[in-house]
């Protein structure tokens, strides 16, 4: 539990609680895929490892994005800078 921890302090300050203390309007498969997108920093390598698709955890993290008013993450190409 220590790396996710790690990794959504890295994503943003303070996230973590928010996280644990919303609504969960979009249910508790989006936290795991930001999570997971935390730790691996590559949207098509945290889909593999939440075996979804990687259309469906982009929507999922675009979800979240709307739902706490920014960008969560700043894709590129190849990688997912914080």
């Amino acid at each position: 539990m220590a790396s996710i921890d790690a990794g959504i302090g890295a994503c943003r300050p303070g996230l973590a609680k928010s996280l644990a203390i919303r609504g969960d309007r979009h249910g508790d498969a989006s936290v795991k895929y930001f999570l997971t997108l935390c730790e691996e920093l590559n949207f098509t390598r945290a889909a593999e490892r939440c075996n979804v698709a990687q259309p469906a955890l982009t929507r999922a993290i675009k979800l979240l994005e709307e739902e706490f008013g920014g960008l969560l993450f700043h894709p590129r190409a190849g990688f997912v800078p914080i």
